[in-house]
């Protein structure tokens, strides 16, 4: 399905939350599917490559600019920060 022309949801993603682990990504997956919110995970494969102890792969959640107000505080309270 593709969102195009006048009033078409932006596609571009803004990051929002940087997880230290993959259990911390699962939770922040549950908590932004529960709220509805569309996210993408950057770096997900290679996160879990050589390359990753390097940092030059680290985790990213993002979300689509307008729902980026609601993703943080979902995010925050999941991870009982």
């Amino acid at each position: 399905m593709r969102n195009e022309g006048p009033g078409a949801p932006s596609t571009a993603f803004v990051d929002v939350y940087r997880p230290a682990s993959h259990a911390d990504l699962a939770v922040v997956r549950m908590a932004l599917e529960a709220d509805g919110i569309q996210y993408c995970v950057k770096n997900q494969v290679a996160s879990m490559s050589v390359r990753a102890a390097t940092g030059a792969d680290e985790l990213s959640v993002m979300v689509r600019p307008d729902q980026a107000d609601a993703a943080r505080p979902a995010i925050t309270e999941a991870l009982g920060a």
